[in-house]
């Protein structure tokens, strides 16, 4: 019995001893290759061959496990694999040749959390950190180790890591991926003998790295690689190193020297910036470009003499160097300086561009590349340059520039702002002065504009104000907007011979000018071209035809003292024209006038800007595409068709001749095309969309078209004049010609013109002038919208109507001729600020809301007689008004209608019943009503004083009858009045007569006046007389000297 308790005994205790080693060394749970768990796993874990996943919280909590090997058979270790293994320290990723697979393995970034005893990592194979999160699944790594096997560290592995302080790579590895190390702020050394490529931001923010000494075999450098390393101080270049990538060193801020590879080209953007440090930089000889930003804000600066391989300095190349040298020379080799390149070297005193032995290679200056260097006098450009504009804008203690021939611009703005500029030579080789070249430059006293210069373009000399003489070459065709405005010691002025338009603010502000000559073919002088011009005392104009005028031209002019010289025959025709009549001297002159002076015809735009010559072929319609070779398409530059074309080959050409500047269709017939890919097409019609948005600049129309489709060239910002429409056109559809900006000078629509569609012209802003010489009988809307440099309109005699918007936004509009108009659309005229004076026809039946609001000039107003009520706001915002008539036939007035209108002083409403309103309060209470007088019919003022809205006016008067005759037409009108030398009669349709009374009655005047006929009233003394017209009423007439 004994024997049998003890052999129980022992078989007991040996059960519990073998459970208990089974519990200690239990197996993992293995499905489907995915490790579920591992309870209680031991202290050194191998993961087994046939796992392919590590599943999440597979190993949780497990504080036994102390080294971990995995093989590259484990395809990807899941998010909290390893959680909360706190005594973990060690982690093998070991190589095994049997398990080789295309794509690397895959452990997330959440793998190992709380594991912060990991400190210890070898990889012997490449696998990808994946997650959301950017950081590494090691990041308490402080030891790491790196197999034979290895080439490729990946993307981001180790980012974060913050207390890993030395990484020494073998030979076998190759690449570094993207942020693979970055952030690692401790790291302080790198020895990487194997590395060809360094991927993007790899060693971001390693923020105690101090040296960095590129591998012999790198060949290929990320973006970024270095980028907030602080505390970098040396670097040491490979010489195979062609390339130095975009922000390689941005913000390394202690670098202090740097010395270039012998064979490095390019230096690329922001690569050094904010090296706040860096004194000295050693060039390659071999350099050819320096990229935008690439040493911007390194403050401390001292630029070197560049290599004479440089070609090109990006944009903010080298801004915010507040210590350069006081002299900087470009090279002949540079044939581009970027924009803002040196913008801020406060130091710099001197820039020479070249030197005059050079080759004569242009080079390109971008905008404003020495914008803010306060300290720079002189600028030597040595060789021809190009430039969109602000060259050297706002260099505002820039004294002396020179400039080497064969340059063909003074681009727009290139000096505007630079007001210590004194000296400035423009070549003889240049053919354009752009918009605000000069202007601003207070202290330029005299400029020698050559003669080969035909444009100066608007404001290009405005408000140089210490120009005493300026002589104008003889080729100029026009004297653009704001040309020499605010030029106030300039004394004398000649127009050149062939100059037809002086236009807005052209001279004013002049207030020294003395003198001004005209040509013989001026045609049009703009508002206020010569305003303000105060001490002007005389003005010979040798034209015989009055020029057209704007009525406040001469604005603020001594009209009384100043003399105006004009040919003998044309005395009366100045003293009665429009803008003219105001001055007291007018005499005759003999001027040696040249009769045989016609205007040249003007060389093509593309003759003096692409000298490519023309490529000229012979097709039939649809065929045109296989008249060009594939190869040949980017350099068809000019191109003449001959043949037969349809839509197919217009598609072809806005498809694929993208370069096409120039093209001759006057040997082509269009013929009719109707297909699914193209659409539907008339014959001798360019179709709808044929050049949108293309680069054209000429087009030679086909003789017989009838049609010019919709959009056909809307877009086409570089097509100019001359736009010769040909005279078999009947219709311009919509949008035609839709913002071209660059189409300049006087549009003239041909006789056979029956149609333009809604926005055919609408923002073409160069046209200054319409002249229509077709049978249209309607302006559609928004037809000449935004034309912002429009002056005078001159409708034909069968347009009826003009739609919304028609005219809107022109603000220099002055002029406009409309005698059979029927109706005017809402918003037609709205924001034409220089519009003065308005005539409106006797044929004026509805005028649209805000028909004339914002007509800032307008100063009298008359409603013609077939007119029954005045739409919302039509005259809102016409500051400057001071007289409106309205006709007997108005009845009701729209809301808003006098709006801002603060200056009204003579109010005349001729209808027998107050007009109804709106609204019944408002109407005139922005009216200054203590000056502003009401005049209303005789034995009408009780119903006014009475009537709503009406009965605000304090000041009402009635019209003066004279025996028993009856009320007065409102369709006439007699202006102006007050009047001084002269009055006009509009409104009249034949010879009528007139007669002027004292206001006791007596008869002084009686003649038979015509239709607009000005009558002279200089014999008449200062006062107030009545005035009457055939059988109507009389009214008064004040004559102020």
């Amino acid at each position: 019995m004994e024997n049998l308790k003890l052999l129980s005994f022992r078989l007991t205790v040996c059960v519990v001893f073998l459970l208990n080693t089974v519990f200690l060394f239990s197996d993992p749970v293995i499905t489907n290759g995915i490790l579920i768990s591992w309870d209680d796993a031991p202290e050194h874990v191998i993961i087994p061959s046939e796992v392919v996943t590590i599943a999440e919280n597979a190993f949780k909590g497990n504080s036994t496990l102390r080294f971990l090997e995995v093989t590259n058979a484990v395809k990807e270790i899941k998010d909290k694999a390893f959680i909360d293994c706190v005594n973990l320290d060690s982690v093998y990723f070991n190589f095994d040749s049997n398990f080789y697979t295309l794509a690397p393995p895959k452990v997330s970034c959440n793998a190992f959390i709380n594991c912060k005893k990991l400190n210890t990592v070898f990889i012997d194979y490449s696998f990808y950190r994946s997650g959301q999160d950017g950081y590494s699944p090691f990041p308490y790594l402080t030891d790491l180790k790196f197999g034979k096997n290895l080439k490729t560290i990946e993307s981001a592995l180790f980012n974060k890591c913050y207390q890993l302080k030395h990484i020494v790579l073998p030979d076998n590895i190759e690449i570094i991926g993207n942020n693979s190390f970055s952030n690692c702020i401790q790291l302080d050394s790198i020895v990487m003998p194997g590395v060809k490529i360094l991927h993007d931001g790899c060693f971001e923010n390693c923020t105690a790295l101090r040296t960095i000494t590129f591998p012999e075999r790198l060949s290929t450098l990320g973006r970024w690689v270095f980028k907030g390393c602080t505390q970098l101080q040396e670097i040491k270049f490979n010489e195979g190193l062609t390339v130095i990538s975009e922000e390689l060193f941005k913000n390394c801020s202690s670098i202090v020297y740097v010395e270039l590879p012998h064979g490095l080209n390019t230096i690329g953007p922001y690569s050094f910036e904010n090296c706040t440090s860096l004194r000295s930089v050693k060039w390659s000889p071999c350099l050819e470009i320096i990229d935008r930003g690439a040493f911007r804000s390194c403050d401390k600066l001292e630029i070197p003499d560049f290599p004479v391989t440089l070609k090109k300095i990006g944009d903010h190349a080298f801004e915010k160097l507040i210590k350069p040298s006081g002299n900087l020379f470009i090279p002949d080799s540079v044939t581009e300086i970027g924009k803002y390149a040196f913008f801020r070297c406060t130091s710099l005193k001197q820039v020479i561009i070249g030197t005059s032995e050079g080759e004569g290679s242009t080079i390109m200056l971008d905008e404003s590349p020495f914008l803010g260097c306060d300290s720079l006098t002189r600028i030597i450009v040595n060789k021809p340059y190009t430039n969109i504009r602000r060259a050297f804008y706002g260099l505002k203690n820039l004294k002396n520039i020179y400039f080497a021939e064969n340059s063909l611009t003074i681009s727009p703005s290139m000096f505007e702002n630079c007001g210590q500029l004194s000296t400035v030579n423009i070549p003889d080789s240049v053919n354009s002065i752009g918009s605000y070249a000069f202007k601003n430059c207070t202290s330029l006293p005299v400029i020698h504009i050559p003669g080969t210069v035909k444009v100066i373009d608007e404001g290009a000399f405005q408000n140089c104000s210490s120009i005493v003489s300026i002589n104008l070459p003889s080729e100029l065709r026009e004297i653009t907007q704001s040309a020499f405005q605010g030029c106030s010691s300039l004394r004398e002025i000649t127009i050149p011979p062939y100059v037809q338009l002086i236009s807005t603010y052209a001279f004013q502000g002049c207030t020294a000018l003395q003198k001004i000559t005209l040509p013989s073919l001026v045609d049009i002088i703009a508002s206020k071209a010569f305003g303000s011009c105060l001490n002007l005392q005389e003005i010979y104009c040798s034209t015989k035809r009055v020029p057209i005028t704007a009525l406040n031209c001469f604005d603020s002019v001594p009209a009384i003292s100043c003399k105006i010289y004009v040919p003998s025959p044309s005395i009366t025709s100045y003293k009665q024209a429009e803008g003219w009549q105001q001055f007291g001297l007018v005499e005759g002159f003999h001027f040696d006038i040249d009769t045989t002076l016609i205007i040249p015809d003007e060389p093509l735009y593309t003759d003096l800007n692409f000298p490519e010559p023309v490529i000229h072929v012979t097709t039939v319609a649809g065929e045109l595409s296989g008249q060009i070779k594939n190869s040949y398409y980017d350099s068809v530059v000019k191109l003449k068709v001959s043949g037969t074309m349809d839509a197919k080959d217009f598609s072809f050409i806005r498809n694929y001749l993208e370069n096409l500047v120039y093209l001759d269709l006057s040997e082509v017939s269009i013929l009719a095309h109707d297909s699914p890919n193209y659409g539907v097409n008339a014959a001798n019609a360019i179709p709808k969309e044929a050049f949108k948005y293309s680069r054209l600049n000429i087009i030679v129309f086909p003789p017989s078209i009838l049609t010019i489709g919709e959009s056909a060239f809307s877009g086409c910002q570089s097509l100019r004049q001359p736009l010769k429409i040909p005279s078999t056109v009947k219709t311009i559809e919509k949008g035609a010609f839709f913002a071209c900006q660059n189409l300049k000078g006087v549009l003239t629509l041909p006789e056979n013109v029956e149609t333009i569609g809604e926005s055919a012209f609408r923002a073409c802003g160069g046209i200054t002038r319409l002249v229509f010489k077709s049978s249209l009988k309607a302006i559609p809307a928004r037809a000449f919208e935004k034309c912002t440099h429009l002056m005078i309109v001159e409708l034909p005699s069968g347009v009826q109507q003009i739609g919304d918007n028609a005219f809107g936004f022109c603000p220099l509009l002055f002029r406009v001729s409309m005698p059979s108009v029927r109706s005017i659309g809402n918003y037609t005229f709205e924001n034409a600020e220089l519009l003065n004076p308005v005539i409106l026809p006797s044929t004026l039946t509805s005028i649209g809301e805000y028909a004339f609001s914002g007509c800032k000039s307008i100063t009298e107003i008359v409603f013609p007689g077939l007119i029954t009520q005045l739409n919302n706001f039509t005259l809102k915002n016409c500051i400057a008004l001071e007289k409106v008539t309205l006709p007997a036939s108005l009845t009701r007035l729209g809301y808003g209608v006098f709006t801002n209108c603060t200056l009204i002083k003579s109010f005349y409403c001729l209808a027998g019943t107050p007009p109804g309103s709106t609204i019944d309060f408002a109407q005139f209470n922005q009216l200054n009503l203590e000056l502003c007088t009401l005049y209303v019919p005789w034995g009408t003022s009780d119903q006014y004083k009475s009537a709503p809205v009406w009965n605000v006016f304090k000041n009402v008067e009635e019209l003066v009858k004279v025996a028993n005759e009856s009320l007065l037409v409102p369709s006439v009108n007699i202006f102006p009045n007050p009047a001084k030398d002269y009055i006009v009669v509009s409104g009249i349709d034949e010879a009528t007569l007139l007669k002027i009374f004292s206001l006791g009655g007596v008869e002084l005047y009686c003649k038979l006046v015509s239709p607009n006929e000005m009558v002279s009233i200089e014999w008449l003394e200062s006062g107030t007389y009545l005035v009457q017209l055939g059988n109507r009423d009389s009214r008064k007439m004040s004559i102020v000297r």
